[in-house]
């Protein structure tokens, strides 16, 4: 049964046509970096590779494919309650709380769907375009792809929550870029607290755990090790979805 209404929200995104229009999106961004870093800025073969390039790709496109997976998160409730199919939805057997996490699934399946397009083009013309060597190698670019998964996972998160409270899509995904912009701001204010270190948006990076400096960059790190990050994020996560299927249980349909 389950499996049913994940497919069935998966047939609704194909149907509607949003997210063949921002794969598209994707590829063609690809190639115009790929065009723009070969000959405009003069990348060549002895300067960079198909593995750098695939990074680079996704240090630009990265962002989209999070905000792009919140805002069909929050999308997928809004709809409901705008189109009035939400009635006939909940008059069938399963419950609320399934249906939502089947639309949970359905967008996570996309996501990463998304993901895996991103790195594979990139791969593909990176291969194409650039042939040399670079600090990057292509388990370093794997790497980077899946420390980001937890955090898009939050957001989606966030904005099926938001969605389901305020059921306005662009109201939810707004609040899910404030959020994540100010939540940063916000950590690094509170860092003097002992207790800082349990708030979300400190534990969201968690590429700054790897021992590869070219993975980890310059970020910090609340704990010694990932784990209690990735305990923190799943907690949070839980909580939010948790409460936004105590919401969607109670929410009056008129």
């Amino acid at each position: 049964m389950f499996i049913r209404l994940v497919h069935n929200e998966l047939l609704k995104f194909h149907y509607r046509k949003l997210l063949y229009g921002f794969a598209l999106f994707l590829i063609a961004a690809i190639g115009i970096i790929g065009l723009v870093n070969r000959f405009m800025l003069g990348w060549t073969d002895s300067t960079q590779s198909g593995a750098g390039f695939a990074h680079t790709c996704f240090s630009v496109l990265g962002l989209f494919i999070m905000v792009f997976s919140a805002a069909l998160s929050a999308q997928t409730i809004a709809d409901e309650f705008k189109e009035g199919t939400i009635k006939q939805l909940l008059i069938r057997p399963p419950g609320r709380s399934m249906i939502l996490l089947s639309k949970y699934a359905a967008v996570i399946i996309v996501m990463l769907s998304l993901l895996i397009v991103t790195l594979l083009i990139s791969a593909a013309l990176g291969a194409i375009l650039f042939r040399g060597h670079s600090d990057f190698s292509w388990l370093a670019v794997v790497k980077v792809y899946a420390y980001r998964i937890p955090e898009y996972l939050f957001f989606i998160t966030l904005s099926l929550l938001t969605g389901t409270l305020v059921r306005s899509p662009v109201l939810a995904i707004t609040l899910a870029i404030v959020t994540n912009f100010m939540g940063q701001t916000l950590t690094a204010a509170l860092s003097k607290y002992s207790w800082s270190k349990l708030l979300i948006f400190g534990n969201l990076s968690l590429q700054s755990y790897d021992s590869d400096p070219l993975i980890r960059g310059l970020g910090t790190t609340p704990f010694t090790g990932i784990l209690p990050s990735a305990a923190i994020i799943l907690i949070y996560m839980a909580l939010l979805l948790y409460t936004a299927a105590a919401v969607f249980r109670k929410t009056d349909i008129n």
